[in-house]
């Protein structure tokens, strides 16, 4: 399994032998407590042992929890306290962990172990349980590559990438491999396995004031404890600054921190990715006067665009999809970045799901009859969004609010009627009818698993997306292979939390997104950046039109169990002649990703290299 993993250790690789239990680390040090230390990482009893990725965003609180708890502290490392915890308090301690981490806690004295995963799936962790063994690991690929088990495809999650659309949690490419959901632990105990959720966020709004900039001073206080919480490394502090406005005010509370010598780094540096001017991919404009405007260097990295054989490659290498386009693109730019000496990579990923906003604030001041708060959102929508689209929303909102929920859906089933919108099962021709059955099936089952009151479906769904969990997973493994650790200030617990129990209100206001951040940082972000709406797009129309010509190419002998070759060729030559990147270019990953994966290539191995 190490082996499968070993660009992970730049930090050396450590194992060891617990009873029934092999515990094996590629170390990787990104704080000054676990320099010289190597995992798996023994307990002072001598019968536990653990291995951790990741780090602790409530590391001081949990310091001292111990401490008065009387533990046995000696590195301090953020292993150490997590290994103690459980001691201490047993598989009570995750109730005390807080931060972006998976791990393994092994007891060879009642042959127990413990897996857990952090509140939003930004660690992966994968498993496979088939009676007899029991394989856990940070990347797919160890386990498939070392599992006796035959692994079988997973129809269900290839319909789900094909279509982009995504609904089975946990699911990965192969049925035997499970990815453990957010939140969420394995124990073993009596040779039983039992996965269990271990936080559900409270989505009560119970944060209210009377004034917007009381909500303004909470954000950011909050913002700026969960930078510094993020930034604790004992080497320069890497910042991704796209130009947009969540990545950018980052580097603005990290140089504030920096002034008032509270950053816990002992520098920073901005690092932005340097698209093709006059493509939509280019945003250096916006980035340069975020890093001008603090008297801070950026450092300009072109994107990574390897050829459509570096993907083929990767995806037989890792026994999965392989990663898509707008994800490998930062390769470049984060091999600079540990070349430069870091090993925390900052990035504003996270701010677009939990600020962003949308018309749910009409909606909650329906439900709470609060007419006059209503009159005063139509009033300032009005000027930017104009009438017919404000009293739209507002009309739908009010027809999914107040009429009872039998007249709901009759409301939303005649809407649907009148907009012809064509049924899941046939939203996708280019896959078998049973496949878009199931789709469809999935579909339901997720959105029935999800609470029925829309505010929350939105805010749980946003915690629990299978497709955060892929993506979060992909990226995750690509910075571990390139030696960074990546680290989100705007998916901390506290900030997740800050959102959940806040009113809709205050993220969408007069046309514009994320209110209570651009209140914040007025200012003291460059006004041009502080006004941006604008989203780069890092497609590659090239290679779309690579992926769409290798899938018609191999189709027949990869995906015939899965799709109807006739709508698939007719999808893939819509690819193949465009001319620009369009709103179809997921499905064209998609289907390519699935025809990578299980192609055999008989022309000799294709090789990886960056």
């Amino acid at each position: 399994m190490l082996e499968g993993m070993d660009r992970r250790a730049r930090d050396g690789i450590g194992k060891s032998e617990l009873g029934r239990v092999a515990l094996g680390a590629c170390n990787l040090h990104t704080t000054v407590e676990a320099i010289g230390l190597s995992q798996p990482l023994a307990g002072p009893c001598g019968h536990k042992a653990i291995v951790f990725d990741g780090f602790l965003t409530n590391y001081r609180e949990l310091f001292k929890k111990i401490e008065g708890l009387k533990g046995d502290i000696t590195s301090g490392c953020d292993a150490e306290l997590v290994l103690l915890a459980y001691e201490l308090l047993g598989e009570e301690c995750l109730a005390h962990l807080e931060g972006e981490y998976a791990f393994v806690i092994a007891d060879s004295r009642n042959c127990t172990l413990l897996a857990a995963r952090d509140h939003a799936s930004l660690r992966p962790l994968f498993y496979l349980w088939d009676d007899e063994q029991l394989l856990i690991a940070s990347d797919l690929e160890a386990i498939a590559q070392s599992t006796e088990t035959y692994l079988s495809p997973n129809i269900d999650q290839f319909a789900s990438i094909m279509a982009n659309s995504w609904h089975v949690p946990g699911a990965t490419v192969w049925n035997e491999i499970l990815s453990l959901p957010p939140a969420n632990c394995l124990m073993f105990k009596g040779g039983q396995l039992k996965c269990s959720t271990y936080w559900t966020p409270d989505t009560e709004v119970s944060i209210r004031y009377q004034r917007d900039e009381e909500y303004v001073e909470h954000y950011q206080e909050m913002l700026i404890d969960s930078v510094q919480r993020c930034a604790r490394t004992h080497k320069p502090l890497a910042i991704a600054v796209s130009g947009g406005l969540d990545s950018s005010s980052l580097l603005c509370v990290a140089d504030q921190l920096e002034a008032a010598g509270l950053l816990p780094a002992p520098s920073i540096q901005a690092y932005s990715l340097a698209g093709i001017e006059g493509t939509s991919s280019f945003e250096l404009n916006y980035a340069r006067k975020a890093a001008d405007y603090l008297g801070r260097s950026l450092i300009e990295v072109p994107l990574f665009r390897p050829s459509m054989d570096w993907f083929t490659a990767s995806a037989h290498t890792e026994r999965n999809v392989p990663i898509p386009t707008n994800g490998a693109m930062t390769i470049a730019l984060e091999n600079r970045v540990v070349d430069d000496g870091s090993v925390v990579f900052l990035n504003g990923d996270g701010g677009d799901e939990w600020l962003q906003g949308g018309y749910q604030h009409y909606r909650q001041f329906i439900a709470d009859r609060n007419w006059r708060s209503l009159r005063a959102s139509i009033q300032q929508d009005i000027p930017e969004l104009g009438s017919l689209h404000v009293w739209s929303q507002v009309l739908r909102q009010a027809a999914a609010t107040l009429p009872p929920e039998t007249a709901r859906n009759f409301i939303r089933s005649t809407l649907n009627t009148f907009r012809k919108v064509k049924s899941p099962k046939n939203r996708y021709p280019w896959l078998k009818p049973e496949l878009r059955s199931r789709l469809e099936e999935n579909r339901q089952r997720y959105v029935e698993s999800l609470p029925r009151d829309p505010i929350d479906w939105i805010k749980y769904n946003l915690l629990r997306s299978p497709f955060s969990d892929f993506a979060n997973s992909m990226m995750q493994r690509q910075r571990g292979m390139n030696g960074l650790e990546s680290r989100h200030p705007m998916q901390t617990r506290q900030f997740i939390e800050f959102s959940l129990k806040t009113p809709e209100h205050i993220k969408r206001r007069a046309g514009s997104s994320k209110f209570v951040h651009r209140q914040a940082f007025s200012g003291i972000l460059h006004p041009d950046v502080l006004r941006r709406t604008t989203k780069a797009d890092f497609e590659s129309s090239e290679l779309d039109q690579e992926f769409a010509s290798f899938a018609k190419s191999h189709a027949k002998n990869t995906l015939v169990e899965f799709c109807e070759l006739d709508a698939l060729g007719d999808l893939l030559a819509e690819h193949s002649s465009t001319t620009g990147a369009d709103e179809l270019s997921w499905e064209i990953w998609g289907v390519y990703a699935v025809t990578a994966l299980l192609y055999k290539p008989t022309g000799g191995e294709v090789k990886l290299s960056n």
